[in-house]
């Protein structure tokens, strides 16, 4: 399957060494410079969702183009929607949406919103939920466990006993809130403890029965306790 970074070309993107530089105005019909994606990378676009979602996306949203081979009205407001972002943005939204397994295809505002989570290195649900079922041993430090600050802050607001004993399914709806809640809102950054290492208890040595046996003999016997445990007049 291609991959979306392939789908922007030099027609979109002005040159230059920062990879991150977001697409290049493109004219419009009207004539008027609009921030918009090209005919062609939108036409790519639908093409990848297409692949993805099958019917679900063409009976939501159509064809890019009309009965006239004109963009569609759509897809026209799809390549204004996703105006100034990077070919890295838009490549993680498509990687978001692969990872994260959704059912139903994205609203463009939805689809705009995963782009921008994905390229400030925001975890996906699935990876948080992951992250908090694994998240058991007490070893190591708070950002060794949960990796993300993003997952410290919702694994402060849920029963994690629940959640680790829970379905994929439930934990999925359980985990679900809170992160919309917070990724829409901010989370607090790692607190000051979060990279301490918290030394691990070591494990007791084995048991020697026989020297427990031996050294329980000696107590009885010189408690006056004969073999048969009674005391020895």
């Amino acid at each position: 399957m291609e991959h979306i970074s392939n789908l922007v070309n030099s027609e979109n993107y002005q040159p230059s060494s920062s990879c991150s530089r977001p697409l290049d105005a493109t004219r419009t019909r009207s004539g008027d410079v609009k921030s918009a994606l090209s005919d062609r990378v939108i036409s790519r676009v639908w093409e990848k969702m297409s692949a993805i979602y099958g019917h679900r996306w063409v009976s939501a949203y159509g064809l890019h183009v009309d009965e006239t081979g004109k963009v569609s009205q759509a897809a026209e407001t799809w390549a204004m929607g996703l105006s100034g972002l990077s070919r890295e943005q838009l490549a993680h939204g498509f990687d978001y949406l692969l990872k994260n397994g959704q059912e139903w295809p994205p609203t463009l505002p939805e689809f705009r919103e995963m782009c921008m989570q994905a390229s400030a290195d925001v975890p996906g649900l699935n990876e948080v939920v992951s992250i908090l079922a694994n998240a058991r041993s007490r070893e190591g430090s708070l950002a060794d466990r949960f990796r993300h600050p993003l997952v410290l802050a919702i694994a402060q607001e849920v029963d994690m006993h629940v959640l680790r004993t829970a379905s994929t399914a439930k934990a999925m709806a359980m985990v679900g809130p809170a992160y919309k809640r917070l990724v829409a809102a901010g989370w607090p950054e790692w607190p000051e403890h979060a990279f301490d290492r918290v030394k691990s208890i070591g494990r007791d040595k084995p048991v020697n029965h026989q020297a427990a046996r031996e050294g329980l003999a000696r107590m009885r016997e010189a408690l006056g306790f004969g073999g048969n445990g009674r005391v020895v007049c």
